[in-house]
């Protein structure tokens, strides 16, 4: 969790409902993301992102603030709008690949 920044690392295994009890419980923030908290943050991210909030805080997807991946020939890559963006691009909402860290943007009552 980056306060200051408004973000929060998510690992591509971890559920969606340990990472809304961890931002809420360290910020009283939460994520845009949808009502079913056993779906995996990859699937969900990755997948288009369309959640219970995503009329007020946008698709999982637009949230994304960059993620970590593994090329095909074994290079470690941070896709972000400034890094690798046309790969960034290809991830949000069109599946993932190889991601397998995201940094995804939080909201909440401090931001």
């Amino acid at each position: 969790m980056d306060k200051a920044a408004g973000t929060i690392t998510v690992g591509a295994g971890q559920r969606l409902g340990e990472v809304y009890l961890h931002a809420w419980n360290q910020a009283q923030s939460m994520i845009a993301a949808g009502s079913c908290p056993g779906n995996g943050a990859s699937g969900f991210h990755l997948g288009g992102g369309f959640g219970y909030y995503s009329r007020r805080f946008g698709y999982g997807s637009q949230n994304l603030v960059s993620a970590k991946a593994v090329s095909v020939d074994g290079r470690k890559l941070t896709l972000s709008e400034t890094s690798n963006p046309s790969l960034f691009w290809a991830v949000r909402g069109g599946g993932g690949g190889q991601v397998v860290v995201y940094e995804v943007r939080i909201w909440g009552s401090a931001f």
